[in-house]
């Protein structure tokens, strides 16, 4: 990424961290890749420590983590742009927390594997 790149946004380094199913899990998670059912949004703030964006089915919880993240791991540089309105749509899931975070507008990438392979396809930097 170079210094045009990042006129009028607001680049900022995340990693996305993909869990498998769990007892928890609700029922439209078995028609998706086991790996790949939930996915939570970590920053990190000092060595050694996390800010976990968790969204969850009824609520969103942030913790501060010690340690590295857990499960599949991506590392993402969002260049989230200012001035364009994010208009979300549909249900609160995992992703679209995931996407408000990253200013990502895409309406139709809707599960975890999708965002990941969209987030791959593009290098990591979106």
């Amino acid at each position: 990424m170079n210094l045009l790149d990042s006129a009028w946004a607001e680049p900022i380094e995340y990693r996305l961290v993909y869990q498998p199913a769990d007892e928890r899990t609700v029922w439209w998670a078995r028609a998706m890749s086991p790996k790949f059912v939930h996915v939570e949004v970590w920053r990190l703030l000092d060595v050694g420590y996390w800010l976990a964006l968790q969204p969850y089915h009824d609520f969103l919880t942030f913790n501060l983590v010690e340690g590295e993240p857990q499960g599949v791991v991506q590392r993402v540089q969002a260049r989230r742009v200012r001035g364009t309105p994010l208009a979300p749509i549909g249900l609160k899931t995992c992703v679209t927390v995931a996407k408000a975070a990253l200013g990502l507008r895409n309406p139709w990438i809707i599960t975890p594997l999708q965002l990941y392979r969209h987030i791959a396809s593009n290098n990591g930097v979106i």
